[in-house]
């Protein structure tokens, strides 16, 4: 287990430690989640234009996901689990380069990756994406979580178990939405 502690750390120092003026100036911008407001804006238009039967149901479904999905990792597994973020580590303050308000104290797991992946997989699903539109929903989700790392915030499996936690659920929220919702909800 220590082995592990200990690659984690490692990996989170080279990865943090890449900061150059332009990644800095690309990794604020994916970490800020409003800087994702135009994005969420066009995904919605595809859903009012493409499911206009679901479309409430769809939102509905996103909305809760996202609900889930945020108190799982932060209202039970970061208190639960206190594991320090890196930017609260006296043992980094040395080579850390944190780029932004460290935030709670507990970092495990990402909130920020657990979100991002829950709805690149529910949105994947219910579009049935395919070709390059996959690529580019996941490699979105991808750079938010990775953008946690380099900003000083998060471990990388703080990151990896919220992508974990965020693939779950949003399959699950998917499968939940085609079976009961999905068919309730259109009726509003």
């Amino acid at each position: 287990m220590e082995f592990l502690i200990d690659l984690d750390r490692e990996l989170f120092i080279i990865i943090n430690g890449l900061n150059t003026p332009l990644l800095d100036t690309v990794m604020l911008w994916i970490t800020n989640k409003y800087a994702w407001v135009p994005l969420y804006l066009y995904w919605g238009f595809v859903v009012v234009k493409n499911f206009p039967d679901q479309r409430i149901s769809i939102f509905v479904a996103i909305a809760i996901l996202i609900l889930v999905t945020d108190q799982l990792t932060s209202g039970f597994m970061k208190p639960f689990f206190e594991r320090p973020r890196p930017c609260y580590e006296p043992n980094l303050a040395s080579v850390i380069h944190l780029m932004v308000n460290c935030g709670g104290k507990f970092g495990f797991a990402s909130g920020h990756s657990a979100n991002s992946f829950a709805l690149a997989t529910f949105i994947f699903a219910v579009m049935k994406l395919n070709g390059r539109s996959w690529f580019f929903i996941f490699l979105w989700a991808f750079l938010i979580a990775l953008s946690r790392v380099y900003v000083g915030v998060h471990y990388p499996t703080d990151v990896i178990i919220g992508a974990i936690i965020g693939l779950f659920l949003g399959w699950l929220f998917f499968i939940a939405w085609k079976r009961f919702p999905y068919k309730m909800l259109s009726r509003l």
